[in-house]
């Protein structure tokens, strides 16, 4: 399901009854937060949260545990949820462009993980 570039700035509860989906994209919106009915989408393998104004994932993002491909780059995350650990599907992870000083030890347990690009102009040791 692709919603890109729609100014969305919340998204109805009832999203959660789409099951079957499992491929979202809200590229490009107004999004300040996930919302829980799209934590409840079990069966999502691609979520694409790029570009919108997002601070904080939860740890019901252990829900999505056949998700391969999370893009959450471009939002103002300060950090990752240490659940991000329990998606033992997950081969790319793109966070880079938030304001993440670090990234969860725990993701070293993903031995799919293929893709991880994270950086951050916040990082500890880097410039700004």
């Amino acid at each position: 399901m692709n919603c890109n570039h729609n100014e969305i700035v919340e998204i109805d509860a009832a999203i959660a009854s789409l099951q079957d989906i499992e491929f979202l994209s809200l590229y490009n919106n107004r999004l300040t937060t996930v919302p829980r009915g799209v934590y409840l989408l079990r069966g999502l393998k691609i979520i694409d949260l790029y570009f919108n104004q997002i601070d904080s994932l939860t740890d019901d993002i252990a829900n999505w545990r056949s998700l391969e491909i999370l893009f959450v780059a471009h939002n103002k995350l300060f950090s990752l949820p240490d659940t991000l650990s329990s998606m033992e599907k997950l081969n790319e992870l793109y966070a880079y462009d938030n304001r993440l000083t670090h990234l969860p030890r725990q993701l070293a347990r993903l031995k799919d993980l293929k893709v991880l690009r994270g950086q951050s102009k916040y990082a500890k040791g880097t410039s700004s």
